[in-house]
């Protein structure tokens, strides 16, 4: 489940709510809790992902809102700082 950052300059990141062994288990509990909505608000739908060995079995509501979501939580991730330009090689130039 989607967890939107909870204070200023927080992270956002996927909330793992479940641990189901079957697959079916899984795509059930989640319509359920993406049905069921959320506490604060019943009519706001929660965004969620079923997943299974890094594959995608799920996504509620749809496919575009996961990838908006992960695009989103993948501009908070940290990245690597880059060498210095005279430590770099010729192919990071490009960078």
């Amino acid at each position: 489940m989607y967890q939107a950052p909870l204070k200023p300059g927080g992270q956002p990141r996927w909330y793992e709510v479940l641990r189901a062994d079957d697959r079916h288990w899984a795509e059930y509990v989640a319509g359920l809790l993406h049905n069921a909505g959320t506490p604060a608000s019943p009519d706001t739908k929660p965004v969620l992902k079923v997943v299974r060995y890094g594959n995608t079995l799920l996504a509620l509501p749809d496919e575009a809102t996961v990838e908006r979501v992960e695009r989103v939580i993948a501009k908070y991730q940290p990245t690597e700082p880059r060498p210095p330009s005279w430590l770099r090689n010729p192919e990071q130039e490009s960078d």
